[in-house]
């Protein structure tokens, strides 16, 4: 069983929140963050809306507990970009680093064995 733990991650202007089970960003936060900054009311009930044939493409299946929507890089990238444009390149570079870093250990824990 995998522990889960919560990374707080610098994107840009925003502190982004990842759990370490999965993998998986915390929209819901970064979302309430954006609207405060800019004043504004977006909702994640709209980007489903905006982003439904590419989320039924990608299989996309909720990951909501109560209180915030967790997605995956994958589909976390589409979301900041859906804010701004501007944001995609923080994340996307943030799920990238990620990816490295990941393709690192697994290439040295093969080296040990």
């Amino acid at each position: 069983m995998k522990t889960n733990q919560i990374m707080i991650r610098p994107m840009g202007e925003f502190k982004v929140i990842q759990r370490t089970k999965d993998g998986f960003f915390n929209a819901t936060d970064l979302l309430k963050q954006w609207n405060k900054l800019n004043d504004n009311t977006k909702s994640i009930e709209n980007f489903y809306i905006d982003n439904q044939s590419f989320l039924r493409d990608m299989n996309f299946k909720c990951c909501n507990n109560k209180e915030d929507t967790y997605l995956p890089y994958h589909i976390f990238v589409v979301f900041a970009n859906w804010l701004s444009p501007h944001l995609f390149i923080y994340a996307f570079n943030l799920c990238e680093n990620d990816d490295i870093s990941f393709i690192r250990r697994i290439g040295n824990e093969e080296k040990e064995s």
